[in-house]
């Protein structure tokens, strides 16, 4: 990557005692209530706000009513105990439901097992018309009568609405809910609920494995992949659009050539590939190739680092020197989304991508660098990304259409997001966080934060479903040798880690989004600070060095503060050929992931230390 330094909830409202609410308040509750929703399962002997998926409203029990048969309706959020409800396991996934404030049961009235039967509150029994089996449903739930296995249901998204009991209405988020905890404390993660199907900190990156991307053996890798249970990798998808020949999209050929679709195609006549071989080959390995320690199988999480706009701003670069529009050298981001044809051609790739990725689950990372370098222009940081024009309406297809979105990079970015969960549903997306103006040494971390919030907020970051951070892509030791500036300020003490991980904090609750941190230097204080061999003497390109940094000491020595700060996921990698990598770290973080998988106790570390 170019840059050498980057880096890059909602209250609960009381509802009125005397009913009355218009449906508008309560689709506006409902975006308050859905900003920081848990995705964890409930646990016996603990209490939940239950918040549905459609309408982001809470179920309460009317008017705080304390008469068995009292109607048990949505409404909006609150801290009231007749919206807070106790979960008591009965058997594997089937639980009692109790109201806070009286303690009787969510009841199918009369073991009715009729379509829209009526639940109510009513005197405790623990009968079977009384407990509820509760099973995952993409990121929330659905909540079945265990006498008669039909749903938990609203009827409408309109606060008032009585709850009912209907069949499977095929993935309706009427009857999907969310279960936040009345002490707030969802999973290790804080207040933003499991990630990807874990409650803890994944460890993971750019790992080296004896395979290549192709699946043939590269004996010059140390195989660290196989040697720890890691959680998840990452890979570029880096290269210009296709937008000049289509027919890419269905089978590689000789002008498809330096288009990452067909990435590992031969220039010299190898080119009947099929196109996205790349996203196919990686999800194929990521789920037959690894072990854990113990021999049994183990599935790697794909992330894919969507990077295609800085190839779209360079685009419009070269069209501006022909044209003689501007006297411009450089890349042009906001000519180029606001070019529809170049536009168009970048949303087909990701289009393509998003296809290819299908039922996959994945983790969709959106465009590091890019959005900074769409606010960064001249120096100048607006931080209103819809009034940055962008000719979404000309360019976007049917996906984002009549979404009022709007033709400015706010509109880009959420039509993105929503193009992510129609064409890749079992994936997450998130947009990355580049706001370099608040990092600028010495100014301290927090420093602009806030501003970077309004920006990424007007972008959407918001509706994905996290955002992505990075600190630096080089080595502290590298940064620090006088050809590359003198940079002594990479290195970061114990005080200056605690602001770093304040800011996120920040960042994370103010957006309403979990973080996953990506591309965190891997050097270590061990290394003698030296270049590797070329690896083309020819362009002058060098090979893994060996650089000290102190990040991935800081972050496995200091995991309590890394949850505190909504972290999800740790993400090391070099941001450049010629820095550390686990080839050449001398086992540094392998040391460190063995020592944090075994104090967690994953599996393959529960029969005995990993070695």
């Amino acid at each position: 990557m170019n840059r050498t330094q980057r880096l890059f909830g909602m209250p609960r409202r009381t509802a009125s005692a005397a009913r009355l609410i218009m449906l508008a308040a309560g689709l506006s509750a409902a975006w308050s209530a859905n900003a920081a929703n848990c995705t964890d399962a409930p646990a016996s002997g603990r209490s939940y706000y239950i918040v549905n998926k459609a309408s982001g409203l809470q179920l309460d029990v009317a008017y705080g009513s304390t008469k068995s048969g009292a109607d048990v309706i949505q409404w909006a959020g609150g801290t009231q105990s007749n919206q807070q409800w106790l979960f008591t396991q009965t058997g594997p996934g089937v639980f009692t439901i109790r109201a806070g404030h009286t303690l009787q049961a969510l009841d199918l009235l009369n073991w009715d097992s009729s379509e829209n039967a009526p639940v109510k509150q009513y005197t405790y029994s623990g009968h079977a018309n009384q407990q509820w089996t509760v099973a995952r449903s993409g990121d929330a739930y659905t909540i079945a009568s265990k006498s008669s296995n039909k749903l938990r249901t609203m009827p409408n998204p309109a606060a008032g609405s009585a709850l009912r009991q209907n069949s499977d209405q095929q993935g309706s988020a009427l009857q999907r809910w969310y279960f936040n905890p009345v002490d707030g404390k969802c999973s290790a993660s804080g207040t933003f609920g499991s990630f990807m199907g874990f409650d803890r900190v994944l460890v993971g990156g750019l790992i080296d494995a004896r395979k290549s991307l192709w699946g043939v053996d590269s004996k010059n890798l140390t195989d660290t992949m196989s040697k720890a249970p890691w959680d998840l990798r990452y890979s570029y998808i880096h290269s210009h659009t296709t937008a000049q020949d289509p027919a890419c999209y269905t089978k590689c050929k000789k002008e498809c050539f330096g288009w990452w679709g067909c990435e590992g195609m031969d220039s010299g006549g190898q080119y009947n590939l099929t196109a996205g071989g790349k996203i196919i080959f990686r999800n194929q390995e990521n789920a037959e190739t690894f072990q854990l320690p113990d021999g049994s199988p183990h599935r790697l999480i794909q992330q894919w680092s969507y990077y295609a706009g800085e190839d779209l701003g360079k685009a419009q670069g070269r069209l501006n020197q022909q044209w003689g529009v501007k006297n411009y050298y450089e890349a042009d981001y906001r000519g180029a989304i606001n070019n529809q044809w170049l536009l168009k051609g970048y949303l087909d790739d990701f289009r393509f991508l998003l296809k290819t990725i299908g039922n996959e689950k994945n983790i969709i990372q959106l465009e590091p660098d890019f959005w900074g370098f769409i606010r960064d222009t001249d120096g100048n940081f607006p931080n209103d990304a819809t009034k940055i024009p962008a000719a979404l309406s000309q360019a976007a297809g049917d996906e984002c259409k009549g979404k009022g979105f709007g033709d400015n990079a706010g509109g880009l970015a959420r039509c993105m997001i929503e193009m992510a969960k129609k064409f890749a549903p079992n994936s997450t997306v998130g947009l990355h966080i580049s706001c370099w103006d608040i990092m600028k040494e010495p100014e301290e971390p927090q420093k602009g934060v806030q501003a970077c919030i309004r920006y990424y907020k007007s972008l959407g970051a918001d509706t994905g479903h996290f955002i992505v951070g990075d600190v630096t892509d080089r080595d502290a030791g590298w940064a620090s040798l006088p050809e590359n500036g003198s940079k002594t300020w990479y290195y970061w003490s114990d005080e200056y880690f605690d602001k770093v991980m304040g800011k996120f904090k920040t960042l994370t609750e103010a957006i309403g989004k979990p973080l996953i941190l990506w591309q965190i230097p891997l050097g270590n204080v061990n290394m003698p600070n030296k270049y590797g061999p070329y690896i083309d003497v020819e362009r002058k390109i060098r090979g893994a060095g060996q650089f000290k940094d102190d990040k991935v000491y800081h972050f496995f020595t200091k995991m309590d503060k890394v949850t505190a700060a909504h972290i999800v996921a740790l993400q090391f990698g070099a941001g450049h050929n010629e820095t550390t990598s686990t080839e050449t770290d001398g086992g540094y973080l392998l040391w460190f992931a063995k020592e944090y998988y075994n104090k967690i106790k994953v599996p393959g570390s529960q029969h005995g230390k990993l070695r």
